[in-house]
């Protein structure tokens, strides 16, 4: 870069006799090495690099603040709430970047001696670049073709292809065990552990309560956690959000991570802007889609935020084909283009076929009444006046029921012959979920909702008779009377019966143990997902690249 002449005058006004510097140097020498530029032009370069790069990011987080403002504005309408719902554009942009602890354009010009709020470029829009400027991902794309010629990136394979360029993903999750967690959380855990393995790397992060019993920030093997808590107050949950919200952002415009996995549950990517990488929407189902399916009244403010997410989201995938075509009457999408990737398992768990089973039958999940725990106990006393030396074990953290623990519900659903035969044992680890099944004469899940259950999944994985739901995905996963037995929930009488049958005859028993395992084994194990599910990735990752 050439560099201006050094001036005859000193700082002082001064004027010097030609061809000397005011420290007695001749000035010959010192215009040798301004024109060289070997020290003072990086200097003046970094300075206007700096103004220049500082304004951008100003004006980057005033643009992710508006995007939180005008969630805040319109969570504020929703909820009646006067200090959330302001009444402009502007002043949305103010109280998303309050809460994102975000400075605004101009404040990172002040500390660099220019005080104007200005935009970074004029006549520019805040998304649009001079055509010599070029974005952090665009840089380190330009830093790979640099690389040994080994190296290879990912978006330049075809898609199955050997690769030796890591996959970087980034989960969303808000009930990453150990602590209690449902569905959703087993899932995340198993399909990060098994992706970890094949040398992506895995990061999780979520928002919690200040309860949850979990550290802020662990490794689970090689995957990366993190746990926002939510503070205290109508707004801390909307606080965490918008602070998840910015460190995802910033890690997609860092390049740290090539794809981002949302549930539809919650609506997580609600008011989300468009982020240098893809965001996918995996459909475990969203609350609306549960209250729907329960014939329960659906909150309008979930169903829209729900909504949102979903529109927002790049690209979608359901872990069965009732929840993708559900999903998509309830929210009015337009699109069939959902892939469908089941719900994996571990497989090679305790429990072998040919083990010794007693008379215990185990339920496992929330206590709360989609999983058809009530329907359950209602059945129990049938079973224990048929199979007096029968015993229910139930496994899962309490949920509520009109009010009041379910669990404290069900026991008083049972008289004094029958409660000793039944016993709840709280939540628990899957190891220990897993060791309970090596000895089980039969596993019942009588749902009245699912998107794709992952317990019916571990029972029949570790050959244990399984009882499941005609409703929802329940024939997707078995075939009644041959991998399984399938029962309607609103039926305690039908629940009774298919308990019966299978704790007194052994052949079936055997029968639909060994069939359910292979079952599992050849569609729903990690050996026959996980290809599916990088495959997905790869596509999702190369068709957002090529627009």
């Amino acid at each position: 870069m050439a560099v201006a002449a050094m001036p005859d005058r000193p700082r002082g006004g001064r004027r010097l006799p030609d061809g000397v510097a005011q420290d007695g140097v001749r000035r010959d020498r010192r215009r040798s090495v301004a024109e060289r530029g070997r020290h003072h032009a990086p200097l003046r370069t970094g300075r206007a690099e700096r103004r220049r790069s500082a304004v951008v990011r100003g004006n980057s987080y005033a643009r992710q603040g508006a995007a939180g403002g005008a969630l805040l504005a319109h969570l504020g309408q929703r909820l009646g709430h006067p200090r959330l719902a302001r009444g402009s554009r502007g002043r949305a942009a103010q109280s998303g970047s309050k809460l994102l602890g975000r400075p605004g354009p101009c404040d990172f010009a002040e500390g660099l001696g220019d005080r104007r709020p200005r935009r970074p470029f004029p006549g520019l829009s805040g998304r649009q670049r001079p055509s010599g400027q070029r974005t952090r991902l665009q840089e380190r794309d330009s830093a790979d073709d640099h690389r040994p010629s080994g190296y290879t990136r990912l978006r330049d394979l075809p898609a199955g292809a050997g690769r030796r360029h890591q996959m970087r993903i980034c989960f969303i999750c808000n009930d990453y065990p150990p602590g209690p967690h449902g569905g959703i959380g087993t899932m995340t855990q198993v399909l990060g552990r098994a992706l970890a393995a094949a040398r992506a790397e895995v990061r999780v992060i979520g928002t919690y309560g200040p309860d949850y019993a979990a550290p802020d920030r662990h490794t689970d093997g090689a995957i990366k956690v993190w746990r926002l808590r939510e503070g205290s107050g109508r707004l801390g949950w909307i606080r965490a959000r918008l602070a998840l919200w910015r460190q995802v952002s910033r890690w997609a415009h860092a390049g740290e991570i090539d794809i981002i996995e949302v549930p539809d549950y919650q609506g997580v990517a609600a008011g989300w802007r468009k982020l240098p990488v893809p965001v996918v929407c995996r459909l475990h189902g969203s609350s609306t889609y549960f209250a729907a399916e329960m014939n329960q009244r659906i909150d309008g403010i979930s169903r829209r935020i729900e909504g949102e997410s979903l529109r927002r989201a790049d690209a979608w995938v359901s872990v069965s084909r009732y929840t993708a075509e559900r999903t998509r009457s309830l929210f009015g999408l337009k699109t069939d283009a959902a892939a469908i990737l089941y719900n994996p398992v571990e497989t090679g768990q305790p429990g072998e076929p040919g083990g010794v089973r007693g008379r215990r039958v185990v339920f496992s999940g929330t206590l709360v009444e989609k999983k058809g725990v009530i329907p359950l106990v209602e059945a129990w006393p049938t079973v224990r006046q048929r199979v007096p030396e029968a015993e229910l074990h139930i496994y899962g953290k309490d949920g509520r029921h009109g009010g009041q623990s379910m669990r404290a519900h069900l026991e008083s659903l049972l008289a004094e012959g029958v409660r000793e035969s039944v016993v709840f044992h709280g939540h628990v680890t899957r190891a220990e979920i897993f060791e309970a099944l090596a000895t089980a004469g039969a596993a019942v899940f009588p749902s009245y909702a699912e998107a794709f259950a992952v317990a019916p999944l571990e029972a029949m994985t570790c050959g244990v008779p399984t009882i499941y739901s005609t409703r929802g995905s329940g024939p997707e996963l078995l075939r009644d009377g041959v991998e399984g037995l399938l029962v309607d929930p609103g039926q305690p009488a039908m629940i009774a019966d298919a308990i019966v049958r299978i704790l007194t005859d052994p052949v079936l028993a055997r029968s639909l143990g060994e069939a359910g395992r292979a079952r599992v084994l050849e569609a729903f194990s990690m050996k026959a997902i996980l290809p599916q599910n990088l495959r997905f990735y790869e596509e999702t990752i190369a068709r957002f690249r090529r627009g």
